[in-house]
This record gives structure tokens, C-alpha cells and sequence, in this order.
């Protein structure tokens, strides 16, 4: 797998694309943490399909809601 983004620091990213980045970051944590509480997720890939689902959905609501 190439980095594609090796030739690009923090410092020459966009303010506002960063923000998106940490509010969609800490929506995901949120959607993570209300459904399954005890668990501590490593990778997306070893998140259950089920969980998933929801978590989408959840995501999918606060997105629409920030649209607003």
C-alpha cells in the first residue's frame, strides 16, 4: 500500500478539512461508544457486521442533522 499523502504535511492541509476530519472522527467514537460501551475497537475491519449497520446509521443521522 503507497502513502499517497507522503508529500503533504499537517501544515499545508486546510483548516476547515481538518475540523471535518476530527468532527466526523469523534462522530464515529460517539456512534462507537453508544452501542457497544465495553469495547475497544482496534480496526473497523474487526467490528462486527451488525454493529456496523447501526453505527452507519447513526452516522448517517448526524450528518443529515448537521446539513440543517
Amino acid at each position: 500500500m503507497t502513502d499517497e499523502n507522503k508529500d503533504e504535511s499537517v501544515s499545508d492541509a486546510n483548516p476547515h478539512d481538518l475540523r471535518e476530519q476530527f468532527e466526523f472522527a469523534h462522530a464515529i467514537a460517539v456512534a462507537m461508544r453508544n452501542n457497544c460501551p465495553t469495547a475497544e475497537w482496534r480496526s473497523w475491519e474487526d467490528v462486527p457486521k451488525n454493529v456496523k449497520k447501526v453505527v452507519m446509521d447513526d452516522l448517517l443521522v448526524s450528518i443529515l442533522l448537521m446539513d440543517q
